[in-house]
Protein backbone atom coordinates (compact mmCIF):
# COMPACT_ATOMS: atom_id res chain seq x y z
CA UNK A 1 0.00 0.00 0.00
CA UNK A 2 2.78 2.45 0.89
CA UNK A 3 4.53 1.59 -2.39
CA UNK A 4 1.41 2.62 -4.34
CA UNK A 5 1.10 5.89 -2.45
CA UNK A 6 4.76 6.73 -3.00
CA UNK A 7 5.03 5.69 -6.67
CA UNK A 8 1.95 7.73 -7.64
CA UNK A 9 4.08 10.88 -7.19
CA UNK A 10 6.29 9.87 -10.12
CA UNK A 11 3.72 11.51 -12.39
CA UNK A 12 4.65 14.91 -10.87
CA UNK A 13 8.20 14.56 -12.25
CA UNK A 14 6.98 14.32 -15.87
CA UNK A 15 7.52 17.39 -18.06
CA UNK A 16 4.44 19.29 -19.20
CA UNK A 17 5.01 18.43 -22.90
CA UNK A 18 5.16 14.69 -22.19
CA UNK A 19 2.30 12.36 -21.31
CA UNK A 20 2.62 9.59 -18.75
CA UNK A 21 0.79 6.45 -17.74
CA UNK A 22 1.25 4.53 -14.49
CA UNK A 23 -0.35 1.19 -13.69
CA UNK A 24 0.92 -0.39 -10.45
CA UNK A 25 4.68 -0.57 -11.20
CA UNK A 26 4.50 -0.19 -15.01
CA UNK A 27 5.37 3.34 -16.09
CA UNK A 28 5.33 4.81 -19.60
CA UNK A 29 6.07 8.25 -20.98
CA UNK A 30 5.17 9.34 -24.49
CA UNK A 31 5.00 12.37 -26.70
CA UNK A 32 3.95 13.16 -30.22
CA UNK A 33 5.13 15.59 -32.82
CA UNK A 34 6.56 16.06 -36.30
CA UNK A 35 10.24 16.64 -35.53
CA UNK A 36 12.19 13.71 -34.13
CA UNK A 37 15.09 15.81 -32.81
CA UNK A 38 12.71 17.96 -30.77
CA UNK A 39 10.82 14.91 -29.48
CA UNK A 40 14.05 13.12 -28.65
CA UNK A 41 15.29 16.09 -26.60
CA UNK A 42 11.91 16.53 -24.87
CA UNK A 43 11.72 12.84 -23.92
CA UNK A 44 15.37 12.73 -22.79
CA UNK A 45 14.88 15.74 -20.52
CA UNK A 46 11.80 14.05 -19.10
CA UNK A 47 13.72 10.79 -18.56
CA UNK A 48 16.38 12.79 -16.70
CA UNK A 49 13.74 14.44 -14.47
CA UNK A 50 12.04 11.13 -13.75
CA UNK A 51 15.40 9.43 -13.07
CA UNK A 52 16.25 12.17 -10.57
CA UNK A 53 12.91 11.69 -8.81
CA UNK A 54 13.40 7.90 -8.79
CA UNK A 55 16.87 8.20 -7.24
CA UNK A 56 15.73 10.70 -4.60
CA UNK A 57 12.71 8.54 -3.73
CA UNK A 58 14.68 5.35 -3.22
CA UNK A 59 13.36 3.52 -6.28
CA UNK A 60 15.34 2.08 -9.19
CA UNK A 61 14.44 1.55 -12.83
CA UNK A 62 15.36 -1.79 -14.35
CA UNK A 63 17.31 -0.57 -17.37
CA UNK A 64 17.10 -4.09 -18.84
CA UNK A 65 13.28 -3.83 -18.88
CA UNK A 66 13.22 -0.35 -20.43
CA UNK A 67 12.48 0.03 -24.13
CA UNK A 68 11.65 2.72 -26.62
CA UNK A 69 9.05 2.21 -29.33
CA UNK A 70 9.02 4.81 -32.08
CA UNK A 71 5.67 4.93 -33.88
CA UNK A 72 6.04 6.63 -37.23
CA UNK A 73 4.92 6.54 -40.86
CA UNK A 74 8.25 7.14 -42.58
CA UNK A 75 9.95 4.44 -44.61
CA UNK A 76 13.37 5.91 -43.92
CA UNK A 77 13.95 7.29 -40.46
CA UNK A 78 16.53 7.68 -37.72
CA UNK A 79 15.98 5.81 -34.49
CA UNK A 80 15.84 8.00 -31.41
CA UNK A 81 18.89 7.86 -29.14
CA UNK A 82 17.64 7.91 -25.55
CA UNK A 83 19.56 7.04 -22.38
CA UNK A 84 18.60 5.97 -18.87
CA UNK A 85 21.17 6.18 -16.12
CA UNK A 86 23.92 6.58 -18.74
CA UNK A 87 22.92 3.44 -20.66
CA UNK A 88 21.27 3.49 -24.11
CA UNK A 89 17.61 2.53 -24.21
CA UNK A 90 17.03 -0.09 -26.92
CA UNK A 91 14.59 0.84 -29.68
CA UNK A 92 12.12 -1.85 -30.69
CA UNK A 93 9.96 -1.94 -33.80
CA UNK A 94 6.97 -3.14 -31.80
CA UNK A 95 5.98 -4.90 -28.62
CA UNK A 96 5.77 -8.64 -29.16
CA UNK A 97 3.44 -9.26 -26.26
CA UNK A 98 1.22 -6.18 -26.45
CA UNK A 99 -1.79 -5.30 -28.54
CA UNK A 100 -2.88 -1.98 -29.97
CA UNK A 101 -6.55 -1.42 -29.13
CA UNK A 102 -8.82 1.53 -29.85
CA UNK A 103 -12.01 1.94 -27.86
CA UNK A 104 -14.86 4.38 -28.15
CA UNK A 105 -18.07 5.10 -26.33
CA UNK A 106 -20.85 7.18 -27.83
CA UNK A 107 -24.25 8.48 -26.81
CA UNK A 108 -27.10 9.70 -28.98
CA UNK A 109 -29.99 10.97 -26.90
CA UNK A 110 -30.42 8.07 -24.44
CA UNK A 111 -28.89 5.34 -26.63
CA UNK A 112 -25.35 4.34 -25.65
CA UNK A 113 -22.89 2.06 -27.43
CA UNK A 114 -19.31 0.89 -27.04
CA UNK A 115 -16.82 -0.26 -29.66
CA UNK A 116 -13.35 -1.75 -29.60
CA UNK A 117 -11.02 -2.38 -32.50
CA UNK A 118 -7.59 -3.97 -32.80
CA UNK A 119 -5.86 -3.34 -36.17
CA UNK A 120 -3.70 -6.42 -35.59
CA UNK A 121 -6.77 -8.61 -35.02
CA UNK A 122 -9.75 -6.99 -36.80
CA UNK A 123 -11.77 -10.19 -36.44
CA UNK A 124 -11.90 -9.52 -32.70
CA UNK A 125 -13.39 -6.05 -33.12
CA UNK A 126 -16.50 -5.62 -31.06
CA UNK A 127 -19.51 -3.30 -30.78
CA UNK A 128 -22.00 -3.47 -27.92
CA UNK A 129 -25.19 -1.60 -27.07
CA UNK A 130 -25.53 -0.60 -23.41
CA UNK A 131 -28.70 0.08 -21.48
CA UNK A 132 -30.47 3.37 -22.22
CA UNK A 133 -29.20 6.23 -20.09
CA UNK A 134 -25.76 4.71 -19.42
CA UNK A 135 -22.86 7.14 -19.42
CA UNK A 136 -20.27 7.46 -22.16
CA UNK A 137 -17.68 6.62 -19.49
CA UNK A 138 -19.47 3.29 -18.90
CA UNK A 139 -19.36 2.65 -22.64
CA UNK A 140 -15.61 3.32 -22.74
CA UNK A 141 -15.12 0.92 -19.84
CA UNK A 142 -17.22 -1.74 -21.56
CA UNK A 143 -15.19 -1.49 -24.76
CA UNK A 144 -11.94 -1.74 -22.79
CA UNK A 145 -13.27 -4.63 -20.68
CA UNK A 146 -14.24 -6.65 -23.76
CA UNK A 147 -10.82 -6.27 -25.38
CA UNK A 148 -9.03 -6.91 -22.09
CA UNK A 149 -10.92 -10.19 -21.69
CA UNK A 150 -9.94 -11.17 -25.24
CA UNK A 151 -6.26 -10.24 -24.85
CA UNK A 152 -6.06 -12.12 -21.54
CA UNK A 153 -7.30 -15.26 -23.32
CA UNK A 154 -4.55 -15.10 -25.97
CA UNK A 155 -1.36 -17.09 -25.76
CA UNK A 156 1.59 -14.73 -25.73
CA UNK A 157 5.08 -15.49 -27.01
Amino acid sequence: MLFNLKINNIINSVSKHVNASLFVDDFAIYAEGKHLQHLERTIQLCINNVQKWVSESGFRFAVSKTTCVHFHRQRIYTEPALHLDGQPIPVKEKFSNHYVVFTDGSKLEEKVAAAAFSPEHPVRSKATRLRDGASVFSAELEGSRGMRMWTNSQKRP
